[in-house]
């Protein structure tokens, strides 16, 4: 997919504006500069970051959008989280321990303007906030995420998760220790891999 291909797509299923585009792109340079001396995300993926990167965030768009406080969790580049709160999702935190990619969100941020809540911590550390969902891109298995994000799940906040896919495997496993009523929503951008959606989160009881 062409770099027009992807702004294109984002204009028609998003309804992103042309103000948008241009803080996505200034997104999109500085991640593509960062990336030179961070590990921001795979080196291979970056001459396609707008599908695999980008497009793939955005799609979280419409199913996110006036549902409330958004978590993303273990965010790294800010995937899914800060392309969303870009393209107007608040409020919207982000959580990472690595202060690199912490000063690079932050970077980012400021050269958008905008609007979103940064914490230099990992999502166990996090304090009790009121939060709706819970996301994460690329980053555990999803018995992890559950648990990385459990003190948030307990009070009520579904699981929106992007994975590729091993997504039935992963599931199988985290039914093992969790509970929960999942919805799986197909990608828009690639064939083998899904949107998971978790509701009614809760542990096991393993010991009954």
């Amino acid at each position: 997919m062409t770099l027009l291909d992807a702004l294109h797509r984002l204009e028609a299923t998003y309804n992103v504006s042309r103000e948008t585009i241009e803080r996505l792109n200034v997104y999109h340079t500085l991640l593509v500069e960062r990336s030179t001396t961070l590990s921001l995300v795979g080196r291979a993926t970056l001459a396609d970051a707008w599908e695999r990167h980008f497009l793939d965030s955005a799609q979280l768009y419409p199913l996110v959008l006036g549902r409330g406080s958004i978590l993303d969790i273990g965010t790294g580049a800010g995937f899914p989280g800060l392309v969303l709160a870009i393209m107007g999702i608040n409020p919207m935190h982000l959580a990472d321990n690595n202060q690199q990619k912490v000063a690079f969100l932050r970077d980012v941020a400021d050269a958008t303007k905008t609007l979103v809540t940064i914490h230099n911590v990992k999502a166990e550390a996090l304090p009790k906030m009121d939060t709706a969902i819970v996301t994460s891109r690329a980053l555990a298995p999803l018995s992890t995420l559950l648990a990385m994000g459990a003190q948030f799940h307990e009070a009520g906040a579904e699981g929106m998760f992007l994975k590729g896919r091993k997504a039935h495997e992963e599931v199988a496993e985290a039914r093992k220790l969790w509970n929960f009523d999942l919805e799986r929503l197909p990608s828009l951008t690639s064939p083998e891999s899904s949107i998971l959606r978790l509701r009614q989160i809760r542990p096991r009881n393993i010991h009954a």
